[in-house]
């Protein structure tokens, strides 16, 4: 059996971290439970997300290809909310 991927252990500013945090998910769909998954992890750990392979490629897909009527920055949605929550820690930790 091979190894597992060792995970991306991101460290977010307490800023950061509140775009995750706000606004709670009620709903359910993909957008949803990531978020949500986002969320409980900063409950468990605060300022900490940690993610695998999976998880990190979905989180660059909402970065990239949703929400596209606003800049990768802007806007309240989700790709918003990642690009601020995430772009720092992303290139730190991917040395960009």
């Amino acid at each position: 059996m091979p190894k597992q991927a060792k995970k991306f252990d991101l460290t977010l500013t307490s800023a950061e971290a509140a775009e995750i945090h706000n606004p709670p998910v009620t709903s359910i769909g993909g957008r949803q439970q990531l978020e949500r998954s986002l969320y409980r992890q900063l409950q468990a750990t605060p300022n900490q997300i940690s993610l695998d392979d999976k998880g990190l490629g979905k989180v660059l897909r909402y970065m990239s290809q949703y929400d596209g009527t606003n800049p990768p920055a802007g806007g309240g949605g989700l790709q918003g909310r990642l690009h601020r929550a995430l772009s720092r820690p992303l290139r730190e930790k991917l040395g960009l």
